[in-house]
């Protein structure tokens, strides 16, 4: 099993995992001998390389940065659910616009991953639910201070979503979940969409009037046991057939209807990253994952896996 990593030819690669040698697409920097055609598989280009030209350092970038976003607007939908608009260049916005982008947020110290809803000529808009104390600490700061301070973009939301070049033939997807699908039918993606199932639990109406009106989809409850059966079968029907399926749930639907599945029919599934984003560049270990053969990697890097 072959790690690939969504940063490598970006411009967060090469990352601060290159400068600590702990890169898991790079051997030359662990073992001194590339293996880019065989172990990591090309991507295009090379992180070794890249790693030398800039004096043997990471690179510095300004995202890596916390930078302070203004609130232009808190749209409350529910007690515990808003649409926050932040101000953004232009140039910014467009950065935003790939499908499974996200930011980190920080408010008073803690910070959390917010997927894009939707972007703007010079704004980002954010969907909040206050689950619990970092959320809430968000909600707090756009009231109060009327600025957050984020680091971003990051394009590991949706691993395996950089390869897509046409809408999924099936979409899933399920409640707050559903905000990177939002900011994906606004996309140059979405001009063949289907979206085929949505469980709006926890949508207030309004939100689904102004954010999904005219958007064709059956509403259905991920709860029922006789709906789970049923999808469970479309997904594997799709995946047998080569077909690409949009998962916009939480990891635990993500892996009850993925679990009658293969590896290689697994990579045919878009899935939101199930790991624990707590830094989003590999830094704090909390999404380290040992495999089978031993060997660890930092999952929020991870785009998919090569199954050789």
């Amino acid at each position: 099993m072959n790690y690939v990593c969504s940063d490598r030819g970006t411009e967060h690669c090469p990352c601060h995992l290159m400068e600590a040698g702990q890169c898991y697409t790079c051997t030359m920097v662990k073992e001194g001998c590339c293996s880019c055609e065989d172990r990591a598989g090309w991507q295009g280009t090379c992180p070794y390389s890249e790693y030398l030209q800039q004096g043997s350092l990471h690179r510095m970038n300004p995202w890596d940065r916390p930078a302070a976003f203004r609130i232009l607007s808190k749209t409350s939908y529910a007690p515990d659910l808003a649409v926050i608009r932040v101000e953004a260049s232009h140039g910014f916005a467009e950065q935003c616009r790939r499908t499974g982008t996200y930011m980190m947020a920080e408010a008073f110290g803690c910070r959390t991953p917010l997927s894009v809803l939707r972007c703007g000529p010079d704004f980002l808009e954010f969907l909040v639910k206050n689950a619990g104390v970092k959320t809430g600490y968000l909600m707090e700061a756009a009231e109060q201070e009327g600025i957050w301070y984020m680091t971003g973009p990051y394009y590991n939301g949706l691993p395996g979503s950089e390869s897509m070049k046409d809408m999924p033939e099936l979409i899933i997807a399920r409640g707050v979940a559903a905000a990177p699908l939002i900011h994906m039918l606004e996309g140059a993606e979405a001009t063949n969409y289907c979206v085929s199932y949505l469980d709006d639990e926890g949508l207030p109406a309004l939100f689904v009037q102004e954010y999904l009106e005219g958007t064709p989809y059956e509403r259905v409850s991920l709860r029922d046991e006789e709906t789970q059966q049923y999808l469970r079968r479309l997904i594997q029907k799709h995946a047998e057939e080569g077909r690409l399926v949009l998962l916009l749930v939480s990891p635990y639907y993500a892996e009850l209807f993925c679990r009658d599945l293969s590896d290689a029919q697994r990579t045919l599934v878009i899935r939101p990253n199930p790991a624990n984003l707590c830094c989003a560049m590999g830094l704090c270990g909390s999404c380290s994952h040992t495999d089978e053969d031993g060997v660890t990697v930092k999952l929020c890097k991870c785009s998919r896996t090569v199954i050789k």
